[in-house]
């Protein structure tokens, strides 16, 4: 309303999968916040192309278009030991209320540093 576009803007805060009458037809642009570890959690690249699909007209924008993905290996003497203390904590329990969880704790360290492991940090 403040920049006189009230006649021309739809603001409609909402699930994908739960918009019904909100949207009664095509529309010329989408703006909408990607979610997800790497793009894919969370399902948002899908969700995404779905909105397209039954929202935006042809010839339609998408804000934001693009993404980038990066990646970098790296090293974490600290973070690696962490998780490894994480794996032993109960796995290498040989009485934990009468069980002898010790058995486990070769599948349970292969599982921990199976997990995806993403963050941001500034260079």
């Amino acid at each position: 309303q403040a920049n006189g576009w009230a006649d021309r803007v739809v603001v409609v805060n909402m699930v994908l999968q739960e918009i019904r009458d909100e949207v009664p037809e095509q529309v010329d642009c989408i703006v909408h916040e990607t979610l997800g570890t790497f793009l894919f959690a969370e399902r948002g690249i899908e969700t995404v192309l779905a909105a397209r699909q039954r929202f935006l007209k042809p010839g339609g924008k998408l804000f934001p278009a693009a993404a980038d993905f990066c990646l970098a290996p790296f090293e974490d003497g600290k973070l690696h030991s962490g998780r490894l203390v994480k794996a032993q904590n109960l796995w290498t329990c040989k009485s934990f209320h009468g069980v002898d969880y010790s058995s486990l704790y070769g599948q349970s360290k292969q599982e921990e540093f199976a997990k995806l492991l993403s963050d941001q940090f500034h260079p």
